[in-house]
């Protein structure tokens, strides 16, 4: 590793090192590069940056301008190759080299950007590693009047991108918030009931009426970006995370029970039961919901992973109650490839052999997760 950065920074001219930025071969190389060094080596990864966009981390005049640089670094925002490397660029940069980034070449040219087909992407990432809530405050303020446009234009990534950096940086929650319910046009009481559903589909209030009253015979698929969304959204403090709490809890159980065996509705109710900010009172209602279906869910793929979690957040109480279900089912479960996974990991052949023993072991497990609490929080 030393030996290829000695050779980027000495043995090659700043010409060529460019070139190699939008290169094929040579920019996942580069990209591996400046990770690594990220994490090693800050010094060595500065003089790779400033190699590759001419000394852009040093301090320059207020008002300096670098044609040059300014011409190139276009070139990366809008090249299918070198558009990844910026990208990894601005992943690693430091707090005063992202400032930079900002103020010469982002700053209201977000929105117009984030429609481009290929330098969105950079400014998905841009968004995510927002370093201050003053930065972060300055950009959504920028692009909220157009989330409407972005779910419209097929700019989801852009939104999952602002969803996040809100999560990461700990601010703007309540202004997302109000974004999204106006792109998504959930903006009363009625219409906030389906939050889930809109987000999910990644569609308007309105589409999805339309599509519930022609009762279409295909399912929609749900949208990989909109379940990420709403997971990012569940790791929110709770006063701004409460509108998907309550759009779940408007739900028929039943079909949040079919969720749990969906590849993608899964990870949502996974999320619920994971997230750090969400009150105990609310997971406990979840598990509660799934009493009697824990078995069924335990045969399946991906129900199977929501009943670990289940699991994983159950008090003594419940997971006797969850255990009880899984034991009458003991056979079909034990026939089953998943069913299997699932009376290994809830220890169920103890339960039903040393019910007392597995009782000391899951107290001991969760007094463990007491001690660890004050540290890691409700999730653990």
């Amino acid at each position: 590793l030393h030996t290829i950065t000695s050779t980027m920074m000495n043995g090659l001219s700043a010409s060529i090192v460019r070139s190699l930025a939008v290169h094929q071969v040579a920019n996942p190389v580069l990209q591996l590069l400046l990770e690594v060094l990220a994490k090693d080596n800050e010094e060595a990864k500065d003089e790779l940056v400033d190699k590759l966009l001419m000394d852009i981390t040093r301090e320059e005049e207020p008002g300096h301008k670098n044609n040059d640089r300014d011409a190139y670094v276009e070139t990366l925002l809008r090249d299918q190759v070198g558009s990844h490397l910026l990208e990894m660029i601005v992943k690693v940069a430091s707090p005063v080299l992202y400032q930079k980034f900002y103020t010469t070449y982002f700053r209201g040219r977000l929105v117009k950007l984030s429609f481009h087909p290929i330098a969105n992407y950079v400014i998905q990432q841009f968004f995510v590693k927002a370093k201050t809530p003053v930065q972060l405050e300055m950009m959504v303020t920028e692009v909220l009047p157009e989330f409407s446009n972005f779910l419209k234009f097929g700019r989801p990534g852009v939104i999952r991108a602002i969803v996040e950096a809100c999560k990461n940086v700990g601010a703007c929650h309540k202004e997302v918030i109000k974004g999204l319910c106006q792109a998504f046009h959930t903006n009363t009481p009625i219409e906030r009931k389906e939050f889930l559903h809109v987000v999910l589909h990644m569609e308007t209030y309105e589409q999805l009426m339309e599509r519930r009253e022609a009762q279409e015979s295909t399912k929609p698929k749900f949208h990989p970006q909109g379940a990420v969304i709403l997971q990012l959204l569940l790791q929110y403090p709770e006063e701004h995370s409460k509108i998907v709490v309550d759009s779940y809890f408007a739900q028929k159980e039943e079909l949040m029970y079919a969720w749990t065996m969906d590849p993608t509705g899964s990870h949502v109710i996974e999320a619920f039961l994971t997230s750090s900010t969400l009150n105990l009172k609310v997971k406990r209602k979840i598990l509660k919901s799934f009493m009697g279906k824990y078995h069924s869910m335990a045969l399946d793929k991906y129900g199977g992973h929501t009943v670990d979690k289940c699991w994983a957040v159950s008090d003594i109480d419940m997971k006797e109650k969850i255990a009880t279900e899984l034991l009458q089912h003991e056979q079909a479960l034990s026939q089953s490839f998943h069913g299997k996974f699932i009376l290994r990991n809830c220890k169920i052949d103890q339960f039903k052999r040393k019910k007392e023993e597995w009782v000391e072991r899951e107290k001991g497990i969760e007094r463990k997760k007491d001690m660890f609490k004050d540290i890691l929080g409700d999730a653990v």
